[in-house]
């Protein structure tokens, strides 16, 4: 069974740059994230999955602690696989 999938994601970032007195600056955005997947039947009450996943991290700055202006834009592929077991029930 194909499916889309789709959401928030909240990340993390520290930046600082070799030597500069001032410390690091600490950024936490809230992203999206979209992908694809496919879900299929092994057996009884197993299935596998293979998912594909985009990461946007929102851009941010880092001006005084990284020497200047400085503007990162990050984002992610996610492959992930998996194997699911349904508990009782159909």
């Amino acid at each position: 069974m194909p499916y889309v999938t789709g959401g928030l994601s909240m990340s993390g970032f520290q930046a600082s740059a070799a030597g500069q007195p001032f410390g690091t600056n600490n950024n936490v955005t809230f992203n999206w994230v979209v992908g694809v997947g496919l879900e299929f039947l092994i057996s009884g009450p197993w299935s596998g999955k293979a998912e594909y996943l985009f990461v946007n991290h929102t851009r941010f700055a880092c001006d005084t602690e990284c020497n200047g202006p400085v503007n990162l834009s990050v984002s992610e592929n996610v492959f992930r696989v998996g194997v699911n077991y349904r508990f009782g029930g159909r």
